[in-house]
């Protein structure tokens, strides 16, 4: 198989999984309830498809999603709501440890006179 065909493939699989995860709250067992699936089958078919388990390709989904609501405005309050984060706090912990900065150097600056 061509490198071309195996990154179109990627790029398939991924619009699988991507969707799948943002629809199901990234929540591996959400997702293999939305699929008719057991956990360990949805964990063996993403090992086989994208090399990786879902808890970690959800995880990483989810972080990538954090950095593009960030970086394009969004407050860390509504991302953190948006990625179904009960506590900003907890957001903002989880999102230091993926990308190793801070979220709110991320964010938007506040502007002090409003």
């Amino acid at each position: 198989m061509s490198s071309r065909r195996v990154e179109q493939s990627d790029h398939a699989v991924e619009e699988f999984w991507r969707p799948l995860a943002q629809r199901c709250g990234w929540a591996v067992s959400a997702a293999a309830q939305d699929l008719g699936s057991s956990v360990c089958k949805l964990e063996r078919r993403c090992q086989q498809e994208l090399g990786t388990t879902p808890h970690d390709f959800f995880h990483r989904e989810r972080m990538t999603t954090a950095a593009r609501l960030l970086t394009s405005g969004q407050t860390i309050k509504f991302a953190a709501l948006t990625l179904g984060y009960s506590q900003p706090a907890n957001f903002s912990r989880d999102f230091k440890r993926h990308h190793g900065r801070p979220s709110r150097l991320f964010a938007p600056a506040r502007d002090s006179a409003s």
